[in-house]
């Protein structure tokens, strides 16, 4: 199936421009909040960052834009001082929640030396569109239209990458795994979605998910346990049975397995912070909108 990317659903959790020193590195990030299931874009505007994934090692300047698909183990830091434009949002592949940036699973670079005001306009917009207390109709499209031309190069890029060997109807796969996350699937069932004999869409989704099939079931369903938690509607047994596991106990297990952190105590976070995580550790003094 071709991907159409006007079918890309587009989520975003926050956007901010913020000033941050040496306070900002992974070791000071609450620790559900530093593996999320978030892409994030960052957009210095002046001073020095370091992102660092596995061996290789990506300079936060002027003139660069930086993304970082979901579920990445990269480390950040600060040496001095760093003022930067930041987001973190989806882009889900057709009727799925797997984010398209996590399927390509590397971070991409971008050039935007002579885009450099150009990116600086739209992320103004989008924070000032995000701050107002209420939105139209219309201020939804222009964000979402605003949004699309801030990824636009990065999914250029994605694009333009050499043709990997993926999976035989990848996407019918991974949108019958969205609708059915919370109910037990086997291997043969899956299997027969993807056309493909078992043993071999498990070897498959490996080397090309980079992560096994139930270890991806497992992260969408504490995908939308996360959502239900952002929510603030329900309890943690009432997310555990929404999301597919047969006990709160299991929940915990596999929640505090994923994001090192039992889901009462993520609750209590979310509550106290909101939005406010990751890439978003900010220094309230020092935050600049």
């Amino acid at each position: 199936m071709e991907l159409d990317y006007n079918n890309l659903t587009l989520k975003t959790i926050k956007v901010h421009r913020i000033l941050v020193g040496p306070e900002w590195r992974t070791e000071n990030f609450p620790q559900p909040c530093r593996i999320i299931s978030w892409s994030r874009i960052y957009f210095p505007v002046s001073g020095e960052g370091v992102v660092t994934d596995g061996d290789r090692q990506y300079i936060l300047k002027p003139g660069m834009m930086l993304l970082v698909p979901p579920f990445s183990n990269v480390r950040v830091c600060c040496p001095e001082r760093l003022c930067k434009y930041w987001t973190h949002f989806n882009a889900f592949l057709p009727g799925t929640q797997t984010d398209i940036f996590f399927q390509y699973g590397k971070c991409i670079e971008i050039d935007v030396r002579e885009q450099q005001e150009y990116y600086s306009l739209l992320f103004d917009r989008l924070i000032k569109i995000e701050s107002q207390e209420s939105r139209s109709a219309i201020d939804h499209y222009e964000y979402d239209s605003f949004l699309r031309l801030l990824i636009a190069p990065f999914l250029r890029a994605v694009a333009e990458m050499p043709v990997k060997t993926v999976l035989p109807r990848a996407i019918e796969l991974l949108q019958y795994i969205e609708e059915n996350y919370n109910k037990k699937m086997t291997l043969d069932e899956l299997a027969k979605v993807a056309g493909m004999h078992p043993n071999y869409l498990s070897t498959n989704f490996h080397r090309n998910m980079k992560i096994k099939v139930f270890e991806y079931i497992e992260r969408v369903r504490l995908h939308h346990a996360i959502e239900y938690f952002r929510q603030g509607k329900m309890t943690i047994s009432e997310i555990a049975e929404k999301t597919g596991y047969s006990s709160v106990q299991a929940f915990s297990k596999s929640f505090k397995k994923i994001y090192s952190v039992s889901p009462r105590n993520y609750n209590a976070m979310e509550k106290k912070e909101k939005t406010e995580i990751a890439a978003g550790y900010v220094n309230p003094v020092t935050r600049k909108k």
